[in-house]
């Protein structure tokens, strides 16, 4: 039988996002312990050993999902990097124009100059505004 201070090292394990790996089997006689001794008793037909599987499957996919979650943290960052430096680009832009330092090009000049700004402009739009 499970004793109390090995259930709480359980807890302890699983709310500090610490895992040792345990068998589904293990884990599958420790809910069979708990359940027996704390009323009310399982239901007729409560499947342990698949319980026990599925917990221990999702418990292995934490390290992936916290991985996941890290990795798209930093590329937000770096969206949010690259649109503050797209805004000072487009304000560069828009002032050199307005106040003469930069000339552009004719529209049918072959020169991409041109399109740089609109260009910036819908890059910053919200992704809703997207085609």
């Amino acid at each position: 039988m499970t004793d109390n201070a090995e259930l709480k090292g359980l807890m302890d394990e699983a709310t500090g996002l610490t895992w040792h790996p345990i068998s589904a089997k293990r884990l599958a006689d420790i809910l069979r312990a708990g359940v027996a001794a704390t009323p009310p008793y399982p239901r007729e037909g409560t499947d342990f050993d698949k319980d026990a599987a599925l917990i221990v499957a999702a418990v292995n996919e934490l390290p992936r999902l916290l991985a996941d979650s890290e990795a798209l943290a930093a590329e937000r960052e770096k969206v949010a990097r690259m649109r503050e430096a797209l805004k000072r680009a487009e304000e560069f832009i828009q002032n050199g124009v307005e106040y003469g330092y930069i000339r552009m090009p004719d529209t049918n000049s072959g020169d991409s100059a041109p399109q740089a700004l609109p260009a910036i402009r819908a890059a910053l739009r919200p992704e809703a505004d997207h085609d």
